[in-house]
């Protein structure tokens, strides 16, 4: 079992490194950080991901989010926070009708479409992170809802809006 586990790792490090050769330098940076503790610094991106997992990129960014936090359980099976996160991750994703993007596509291509999304309107961006916080709190999902949240207060931070 151990074996299959540490195989399984292998097999998602090598996909997350073929597509960090083709995602911005952010990513890089958090890849390289996996060499002290890769189970955290895959939780970390998932993380991060998950935060902004709304709107019109939430289909990509639902599945790279399960992506890396399935790698952090691989990573670590005593982990108890990627086991959560995945949980409330496959709740927004029954909720979600729509077909989803390939694990490949959605990890290489993130970073680009968040960074497009939120540049083009913060405030706007703001309100629909608070409003899916919201949401999500409601819902029970509470590590997301507070990933959810904090990106709004950030968002709002940058664009000098206080109406949170």
């Amino acid at each position: 079992m151990l074996a299959e586990h540490q195989q399984h790792v292998r097999e998602l490090e090598d996909q997350l490194q073929q597509a960090a050769s083709r995602t911005p330098e952010k990513t890089e940076s958090v890849l390289a950080s996996q060499a002290t503790n890769p189970a955290e610094a895959l939780l970390r991106r998932a993380d991060w991901i998950t935060a902004r997992t709304f709107g019109p990129i939430l289909p990509h960014g639902l599945v790279a989010a399960e992506a890396y936090a399935s790698a952090a359980i691989a990573a670590d099976p005593q982990n108890s926070e990627a086991p959560q996160l995945l949980a409330e991750l496959a709740r927004i994703r029954r909720a979600y009708p729509e077909g989803l993007p390939p694990v490949v596509e959605a990890v290489t291509t993130f970073d680009d479409r968040a960074a497009s999304y939120f540049a083009s309107d913060p405030a706007r961006a703001a309100e629909i992170a608070e409003s899916e916080a919201q949401r999500r709190s409601r819902a029970g999902m509470n590590r997301s809802a507070l990933l959810a949240a904090n990106l709004a207060l950030e968002l709002r931070n940058q664009t000098g809006t206080d109406a949170s």
